[in-house]
């Protein structure tokens, strides 16, 4: 997931919106668990696996009964109802050849519903950043959502494991089962619009409101008249700001001799040509040239006891 995710081409600092139905919301809250800089929101579709521990057997009995009965309805609607058959429809573009996923789908089963029920989904979103948007179905009967005033309830305890409210969104859908909600349904479709549409509005205002702090900041740190200490790079940036020297020969002075000036005559947090727009500098005290003698304020190392202004500066330029 992760490759895929670093394959995509995202540019630095990109992120991704994740959506996992059933057993996929735990894969997509264990990325978004691991990799919170790369992931924006979380849509929980029915998600599997929110009850704390249970005993297999009665999770697998749901399972069994959720399939049929929606098999049937299925069945029956396609029989009297005149709709296209979508499934029949499909499978007229799929190779005649055995289903990799129908070998061993006996196995493949119990080893899902022995992995559910140990109920890891809790904790992963507990651990999570992101907004969350949990949507689940009225009839669902392999997870049925409940209602916040019920205690128990799943969608009770997926708020509770989110602890913050303000980060989670809740749509609970009527008509829907567990494995009719990622069908073709206006209703979902338009739902996981609304919300990723909410989320961008989120990024885009997280992203104004860190703008404004970087400016007030380096505003600040810009009055010091004397040098700020300079704390060190970080090491990760050292190593591409190294690599930046080759690709830049002769365009920018070279990391290890701005290092060098840096411990001298300490550092000065400049703004560039356009103080509205965000970007800043970090220049040896003695030097205004912008283009040659300066780093980003996420390369340099943070030190606990530096000033505190840096501090943040140094945190909101890496967010």
């Amino acid at each position: 997931m992760n490759q895929l995710v670093s394959k995509i081409g995202l540019k630095e600092g990109g992120k991704v919106h994740l959506v996992g139905h059933s057993m996929g919301s735990e894969i997509m809250a264990t990325f978004a668990q691991r990799y919170p800089d790369k992931v924006s929101s979380l849509v929980l579709l029915n998600p599997a696996g929110v009850n704390e521990k249970e005993e297999r057997f009665s999770l697998g009995g749901r399972f069994v009964g959720s399939g049929i009965k929606t098999s049937a309805e299925y069945s029956i609607r396609s029989a009297f109802s005149g709709e296209k058959d979508y499934e029949k429809e499909i499978w007229k573009h799929i190779p005649k050849t055995e289903s990799p996923f129908a070998r061993g789908r006996g196995s493949q089963r119990l080893s899902e519903v022995n992995r559910l029920s140990e109920g890891h989904l809790l904790e992963k979103i507990k651990d999570t950043k992101c907004p969350i948007t949990y949507i689940s179905g009225q009839l669902d009967t392999v997870y049925p959502p409940g209602g916040e005033s019920d205690e128990n309830s799943q969608l009770t305890r997926v708020i509770k494991s989110v602890g913050d409210e303000s980060r989670i969104e809740k749509s609970v859908m009527a008509g829907l089962r567990h494995n009719t909600t990622i069908a073709p349904d206006e209703i979902t479709a338009a739902n996981i619009e609304h919300y990723l549409e909410k989320a961008e509005i989120e990024i885009k205002n997280e992203k104004e409101q860190r703008k404004k702090k970087i400016i007030a900041l380096t505003k600040e740190l810009g009055e010091i008249q004397e040098s700020i200490p300079f704390s060190g790079i970080d090491p990760e940036s050292y190593q591409k700001l190294k690599a930046n020297d080759v690709e830049l020969e002769g365009l920018c002075t070279p990391i290890d001799d701005l290092i060098q000036r840096f411990e001298k005559e300490g550092i000065k947090v400049v703004f560039g040509n356009d103080p509205e727009s965000g970007n800043v500098f970090i220049l040896p005290l003695g030097s205004d040239d912008v283009e040659s003698d300066s780093v980003f304020p996420k390369h340099l190392q943070i030190d606990e006891s530096m000033d505190s202004r840096l501090k943040e500066l140094i945190l909101a330029s890496r967010s």
